[in-house]
């Protein structure tokens, strides 16, 4: 009786254990972001933000001009919670010459930002556009979030990026409150 006592609380033990494992998986300080953040003024673009905890994950889900789009797997680093999502998908041609990234038309999308190895391997014409969306939310001293955001659009070839078009680094979008 004693031996089947002993291995019951082992189990039960272990199980307790293994659910505060899993428990701890979040880091510390991830708390302080849950729940909806309202942006003021609303003016388009992005809109409010509803941070949710789900098994052992932060979801983002953050309103678009028009839709609400989801950003599984949101990581925080540095006291600041980062998310992203695919933006914009088209197909055509593009390709750079003179530091610029020229349409199948013989118009422009701007600037090129960066050329990656492939370009330089023979893949001159990229087929396909995809458009990223990086955040983070950070604290503010009055308790209140501020959202950044960057913007990438990589130009690829058979899923292999050749060059790619980004914003400034992380530019301050705007103020979210809790309330």
């Amino acid at each position: 009786m004693k031996r089947i006592i002993s291995i019951l609380f082992m189990v039960v033990t272990g199980l307790v254990c293994s659910v505060n494992v899993n428990a701890q998986q979040l880091p510390d300080g991830y708390k302080k972001f849950l729940g909806v953040w309202n942006c003021e003024p609303p003016i388009g673009g992005f809109g409010n933000i509803k941070v949710i905890e789900s098994d052992g994950k932060l979801v983002v889900r953050i309103k678009t001009g028009t839709e609400i789009r989801t950003c599984k797997d949101a990581e925080l680093k540095n006291g600041k919670l980062y998310f992203s999502f695919a933006g914009v998908h088209e197909w055509g041609k593009w390709t750079v010459k003179n530091g610029k990234i020229m349409t199948e038309s013989g118009g422009t999308d701007g600037p090129v930002s960066r050329i990656y190895d492939s370009f330089h391997y023979g893949n001159k014409i990229a087929t396909e556009l995809q458009q990223v969306w990086y955040f983070y939310l950070s604290e503010n001293a009055d308790g209140d979030m501020d959202l950044f955001c960057h913007n990438g659009i990589y130009y690829l070839k058979n899923d292999i990026v050749l060059f790619e078009q980004a914003s400034s680094p992380y530019i301050h979008y705007r103020k979210y409150t809790n309330w």
